[in-house]
């Protein structure tokens, strides 16, 4: 799976440091692999950004759905 599918909006949005909205583990599973892609990245750089967006999301899918990772 792509990334494009977890991005509302398509990529540039979190890329731009935009909300991301994840609906369900397949798409937890490829935004955890974007965020690992994105971890070497010097802050102020688009990846950054895109990775900040990405560990909101993340952070937010797991408090949302502890269940559901176990």
């Amino acid at each position: 799976m792509t990334i494009e599918p977890i991005i509302a909006g398509g990529k540039r949005s979190a890329r731009r440091g935009r909300p991301v909205a994840i609906e369900d583990r397949e798409q937890y599973a490829a935004a955890a692999a974007r965020a690992r892609q994105l971890s070497d990245y010097p802050e102020g750089t688009a990846e950054a950004m895109e990775l900040a967006a990405l560990v909101k999301a993340i952070l937010s899918w797991e408090r949302s759905n502890a269940d559901a990772l176990h």
